[in-house]
C-alpha cells in the first residue's frame, strides 16, 4: 500500500533564501513576462494589501495518502507561502489570484486533485482566507505542470485579474 506523507513533501522541498521587499503599488498593472515587475523567489514583495514571501518549492510527481492517492499527468508543483495583511482591517486572499507561468506565458491553474491530496494530509492550503491585520500566516498552493523547469508565481488583484507581479520561481 502506498502511504505518501506531508514529511516526504517537506524533505523534496527547497527552501528560499531573505531579501528585501518589494512594494507594487495597487494601480500598477503587470500584462506580460516582459515587464519590469519581475521579482526572485528570495524577495518579499508586496501586492496591494498584502506581503508575499516565499517559504519553500518542490516538484512531485504523487500526492496523498492511501485515501486519497493522485498522481499527476505531468508533475505537481508545491509552494509554500507566507503572507501577511499589512492593512488596519481584515481582507480575503483567494487562491484565485494565485497562477503560474511558464517562459512560453502558459498559465496554469490551482490542481483541485493536488490540493486535496494535501489537505488531506494536513497542509493549510489558500483558499478564501480571511486575514486580520497585521497577521502573518502560512499555507500551500498547488499547480500540476507538464515538467520540471523555471516558473513564475502570478499574483493577482482580487478579481483575478490585472497581474500585479511575477516571482520567477526555480526547479
Amino acid at each position: 500500500m502506498r502511504n505518501y506523507i506531508l514529511g516526504v513533501i517537506l524533505l523534496s522541498l527547497s527552501a528560499c533564501g531573505s531579501s528585501e521587499t518589494v512594494n507594487i503599488e495597487p494601480t500598477d498593472s503587470v500584462s506580460t513576462l516582459s515587464t519590469p515587475a519581475q521579482y526572485l523567489a528570495t524577495d518579499t514583495v508586496r501586492v496591494n494589501d498584502f506581503k508575499f514571501k516565499i517559504r519553500a518549492t518542490g516538484f512531485n510527481k504523487e500526492l496523498g495518502t492511501d485515501y486519497n492517492y493522485k498522481t499527476a499527468d505531468g508533475v505537481y508543483y508545491i509552494i509554500k507561502l507566507d503572507y501577511t495583511n499589512e492593512s488596519y482591517e481584515p481582507r480575503k486572499l483567494y487562491n484565485g489570484q494565485f497562477s503560474l507561468r511558464d517562459e512560453d506565458g502558459n498559465q496554469y491553474n490551482i490542481s483541485p486533485e493536488g490540493s486535496t491530496a494535501l489537505s488531506l494530509d494536513g497542509s493549510k492550503l489558500i483558499s478564501v482566507e480571511e486575514c486580520g491585520p497585521k497577521i502573518k500566516k502560512t499555507g500551500w498552493l498547488c499547480f500540476e505542470v507538464p515538467k520540471e523547469q523555471t516558473y513564475y508565481l502570478s499574483i493577482s488583484k482580487e478579481d483575478g485579474y490585472d497581474y500585479l507581479a511575477y516571482i520567477k520561481l526555480r526547479p
